[in-house]
């Protein structure tokens, strides 16, 4: 349990730098979970937006292949996993609602 929980905030350390170093123009993303499989094949990463969340979404689904071979370079891995970007919902409500106050 340890060893995977290790491997996942490894894995979102890393996720994050290669973000925030490929795709500044997306404004600020944050990861705010990360699922991995039993496995590690595949890993399922929630992230966080400021703005223009599905062509952040869509950007990040698109660069899949590149952000993998960015993180193997990062990481030692036999396997790298299979990455599939989704919005935190929870996050995102927040945020909807901070911003409706504000507007008051």
């Amino acid at each position: 349990m340890y060893q995977r929980e290790r491997f996942s905030r490894q894995l979102q350390e890393s996720l994050q730098a290669i973000i925030a170093e490929s795709f500044p123009s997306l404004g600020f993303i944050t990861i705010s979970g990360l699922v991995v499989r039993a496995d590690k094949r595949a890993a399922t990463v929630y992230i966080s937006v400021s703005s223009h969340t599905q062509r952040v979404l869509s950007v990040l689904n698109r660069s899949s292949l590149s952000i993998k071979e960015k993180l193997n370079s990062k990481m030692v891995l036999r396997y790298i996993p299979q990455l599939e970007w989704r919005l935190d919902e929870q996050s995102a409500r927040i945020d909807d609602a901070l911003s409706r106050l504000s507007h008051q």
